[in-house]
């Protein structure tokens, strides 16, 4: 089985509901050494999504960096609309891709690629949007810049983007894209029972957002160790090899590494049980299935 384990990599503040334009808080990048293990002790390299502050921030700009030489971490991309420049009114408030004309979304994209290309000393290939807001303007935008593999979906969920990735679990697939071909690495999450799911989706232009949110909560089970059980990782897993899936996506938020920056990691054994629940499903699944770490610019090849 090939493994994921993508980090977005930002500034403090987004599970408070604060969208700062300017943050100064970067923290928890300091924390990412507490992943290293990851690597040294099960050969899995790191995906690692930066925002624009993080990549410009001469501190962390240095970790990323070091994580990249030292542990073949990949530096990619990862799109908060709020504190990417260039700036506008357009994107204060509650952040929606949406509500951007498409030249400003490209300049924002643009202003990323390049803060990413500057850290890494290559151009990013990998991306993921902030807040899973991944609509059609950013899908058909990201090849013209260089971008081959996106990880911006997280299925079986309600989203800014709306529900047109509802029912896309699995294994990386292309998507269709104007200005070039684009692979999806949807996030692992797998719903119990498939044709649940299909009815779900079905019924979208009747059901209330409520059931989708009873769904999510009942309906799907996922390999990410902040939102699910051990057991209900493994059980992921298992759905997935059975369904003949080969590749696993995983991810945390940089954030979640400190203690109280996520409400459901609000103590420092909280964050590491979650690790310790992390280090237990690698352990796991390496020996159920074998374990090849792979990183997100690796399934473009």
């Amino acid at each position: 089985m090939k493994l994921v384990i993508s980090l977005d990599v930002e500034e403090e503040g987004l599970f408070s509901g604060s969208y700062e334009r300017h943050p100064r808080s970067f923290r928890n990048v300091a924390l990412l050494e507490r992943l290293e293990w990851i690597t040294r002790d099960f050969g899995l390299p790191l995906t690692l999504l930066a925002t624009w502050p993080v990549l410009t921030d001469p501190d962390c700009a240095r970790r990323l960096r070091g994580m990249q030489d030292a542990l073949g971490a990949e530096i990619g991309a990862h799109l908060h609309l709020w504190n990417t420049p260039p700036f506008s009114p357009l994107d204060q408030g509650e952040p929606s891709a949406s509500r951007l004309p498409g030249p400003l979304l490209l300049k924002k994209l643009e202003s990323l690629c390049a803060a990413a290309a500057d850290c890494a000393g290559r151009p990013p290939v990998s991306f993921r949007m902030g807040r899973w807001d991944f609509t059609d303007a950013v899908r058909e935008a990201l090849p013209g810049l260089g971008i081959r593999v996106d990880s911006s979906v997280q299925p079986l969920a309600l989203t800014p983007a709306g529900l047109e990735h509802f029912l896309d679990w699995g294994d990386p697939h292309p998507l269709p894209a104007a200005n070039g071909a684009l692979l999806e690495a949807p996030l692992s999450v797998f719903p119990l029972s498939p044709a649940a799911a299909r009815a779900v989706f079905g019924l979208r232009g009747v059901l209330p957002q409520a059931a989708f949110r009873a769904f999510m909560a009942l309906g799907r089970v996922s390999i990410q160790p902040v939102w699910h059980s051990l057991a209900a990782m493994k059980l992921a897993a298992n759905l997935h090899a059975r369904r003949g899936g080969r590749v696993l996506v995983l991810f945390l938020h940089s954030s979640e590494l400190l203690p109280g920056a996520n409400p459901r990691l609000p103590g420092q054994a909280d964050v590491d049980r979650m690790l310790g629940k992390l280090r237990g499903f690698l352990e796991w699944l390496s020996g159920k299935y074998g374990l090849e770490g792979i990183r997100l610019q690796d399934l473009a090849a």
